[in-house]
């Protein structure tokens, strides 16, 4: 069964087409540690985040997507990385044009038969419901980035894990491991401005 612990979450409001930030908490090194992270980032251009790494580890993309239009863009970032050494590590991101503030948080995960989810969803409508699978010991997580995101919960995921943001960069985490599995389990998230909701 998957272990998942939260870290933290750090923000900047400065311009930028990269935003590093420095000496964040890995949590216990492990053999088998993930280090999964979201971000949220606010730009007057189209722009997608590109990049990720974390402690100097090249992470893989699940998902980078934005919505809005030029003048007022949010763009929202899920990324996993194996990070089997170290207790602090830079997180950087890249995105291919000026934003002008981000937000991220982090979680620590073992016990993953594989860092690829098995079902996932992605949807800009607002609030958001949908259906997704989960396998025995598998773990779902919620995510909801862009201006207007903060402030609301999750139903049938269990642990609100983050609520808030740098600025109009906001975002939402949470999770639940299941210890049965779960099929067309049926999750919302109640923001009512511009996000985009990603599950796992």
């Amino acid at each position: 069964m998957a272990t998942v612990d939260y870290l933290q979450d750090a923000g900047d409001e400065t311009d930028a087409s990269s935003y590093t930030f420095s000496s964040q908490n890995l949590g216990d090194a492990n053999t088998g540690r993930y280090i999964l992270v979201f971000g949220s980032a606010r730009s007057v251009n189209v722009c997608d985040f590109t990049a990720v790494s974390v402690g100097g580890v090249s992470a893989t993309i699940l998902n980078a997507h934005h919505l809005g239009i030029a003048g007022s863009v949010s763009l929202m970032v899920s990324a996993i990385a194996a990070v089997p050494t170290g207790t602090t590590g830079d997180v950087v991101f890249t995105i291919s044009n000026t934003c002008v503030r981000m937000h991220m948080d982090m979680y620590r995960m073992t016990g993953l038969v594989s860092d690829t989810p098995t079902d996932s969803l992605v949807d800009d409508s607002v609030p958001y419901s949908g259906n997704i699978d989960v396998l025995a010991g598998g773990v779902l997580f919620g995510f909801q980035g862009g201006y207007g995101s903060a402030g609301y919960s999750w139903t049938n995921i269990s642990t609100d894990d983050f609520d808030g943001g740098t600025g109009t960069a906001e975002m939402n985490s949470a999770h639940e491991v299941f210890a049965e599995a779960q099929t067309g389990l049926t999750v919302s998230y109640g923001a009512i401005l511009d996000g985009s909701t990603s599950m796992m």
